[in-house]
Parts: C-alpha cells; sequence; structure tokens
C-alpha cells in the first residue's frame, strides 16, 4: 500500500509538471504599447487588463516595433496563450492575424471623439 501512494504522489508530481508547459492558444484583440522595452497589450474593452507581450516568431515583434515607430494609431488581432506570472498577465504570441491601421479598437479613444 505504502508503494502504490509513493508511486501514485510520483505520478501527481509529473502530471502537474507536464500541465504547465501546455499552452491554449485563443484569439485577442488589442493595442500594443512599449513601456520600459517591454511590449504592452491592452483589450479592445473597457476592461484596463494589461499583457506583457512575449512572441513565438521574432519577426511579429519586429512587426509590432515598427508600427509603434510610426506613431499611428492601430491594432491588431492576434492567436496567442495567456499566462500569470507574479500576478501579472502574459501572452505568448503565436502569430499576428490581423493588422487594422489608422485606427484603434478601445472605446475609451471612441469617448475622447465624442
Amino acid at each position: 500500500m505504502f508503494l502504490f501512494f509513493i508511486l501514485f504522489m510520483i505520478f501527481q508530481a509529473q502530471a502537474k509538471a507536464s500541465s504547465k508547459e501546455i499552452l491554449f492558444f485563443d484569439i485577442f484583440s488589442g493595442v500594443p504599447k512599449q513601456e520600459n522595452n517591454q511590449l504592452i497589450f491592452t483589450r479592445c474593452s473597457t476592461v484596463k487588463a494589461e499583457y506583457k507581450l512575449h512572441f513565438e516568431n521574432p519577426k511579429d515583434q519586429e512587426r509590432i516595433y515598427s508600427l509603434l515607430n510610426k506613431n499611428e494609431k492601430f491594432w491588431i488581432k492576434i492567436n496567442a496563450a495567456v499566462y500569470t506570472e507574479n500576478n501579472k498577465y502574459n501572452l505568448v504570441v503565436k502569430k499576428i492575424d490581423e493588422e487594422h491601421l489608422g485606427v484603434q479598437c478601445n472605446l475609451d479613444d471612441l469617448f475622447d471623439v465624442l
């Protein structure tokens, strides 16, 4: 019985360790910005949650920096996985699905115009 318990505990520890490696990707729409050499993503909603961006493909990160350097309004739709670290939200960007140049999607920007 003791051996069964030990084997069960080892299996549980391995299952927990491997579950952290699995990322589930979803679609996120929002506006990126740069703060302290870090790209931050704010979703297209009234909720002010911010996410640190991390990229699987360095070309996607370069594209965001390129768009930010033009100082034009834009928003993007990304395929990404969310996780938390130190009570902060993070997104691992698999790819940029869409770019919408010349406009932003945050509702606060709409209220500023009105």
